[in-house]
């Protein structure tokens, strides 16, 4: 825990804490799938501006799925089940860091939340932001949403795919200015808070899907 960032956060008036999490796991969908890395960083910004100062604390842990984990999936994040056999996720601690965020964020909230929330208990006073969603990047001039090509447009050191190199590249994104000068941070927090998780029946007509033709919360998870 940062002392001097913590003693700062007393100001709740001029600073403000940010969650965000990352999760890798055994394969795409919430309903079969599973956790096999969760990562959770709080950063401490400027309310007024959006900037952030500094990293508040972070925890990262390896869990032991219970199932293997999938060959596609072993390709994205090189989590192997040698790695995470008889490991598991420090939910007490994650559950202390929650309660110093006023609000989570995530990049494509709805598949990160998807698992998480089949963990882990929300507070419904907490709302959710999704960096991939809540921020219109093709409108300023990016293809697609998937985060290494947000990075590389920015020149930012690129993913690793794992959980907390997610995290720490998603909250420098973040940090990063937009056209009109303002902190990407400040603009995500104006808009709609993110969508919820997506319902079973979504996942499943998702999955079933041609490629080509579904929807972009699947497409865009990585």
């Amino acid at each position: 825990m940062n002392q001097s960032l913590l003693e700062r956060i007393s100001d709740k008036s001029t600073y403000g804490v940010g969650g965000f999490f990352d999760v890798e796991t055994t394969g795409l969908s919430p309903n079969s799938e599973k956790i096999v890395e969760l990562c959770l960083t709080l950063f401490v910004f400027v309310r007024q501006t959006g900037e952030i100062i500094g990293i508040l604390d972070s925890y990262t842990g390896l869990n032991d799925p219970g199932m293997p984990i999938g060959k596609s999936a072993q390709k994205v994040h090189g989590i192997t089940d040698e790695m995470v056999q008889g490991q598991q996720l420090d939910l007490e601690r994650i559950n202390q860091l929650m309660e110093l965020a006023d609000f989570f964020v995530a990049h494509n909230a709805a598949f990160d939340r998807g698992f998480l929330q089949k963990i882990i208990s929300f507070p419904r006073s907490k709302k959710w932001h999704c960096t991939c969603y809540g921020i219109n990047w093709t409108a300023k001039g990016y293809r697609t949403r998937k985060l290494q090509h947000l990075l590389d447009g920015h020149g930012l050191a690129g993913q690793n795919h794992r959980a907390d190199g997610d995290v720490a590249a998603s909250i420098q994104l973040l940090s990063q200015k937009n056209s009109d000068g303002s902190f990407y941070l400040l603009e995500l927090l104006q808009k709609e808070p993110a969508k919820r998780s997506y319902t079973a029946a979504e996942e499943t007509a998702a999955a079933t899907e041609p490629p080509g033709k579904r929807p972009n919360f699947w497409r865009n998870r990585r």
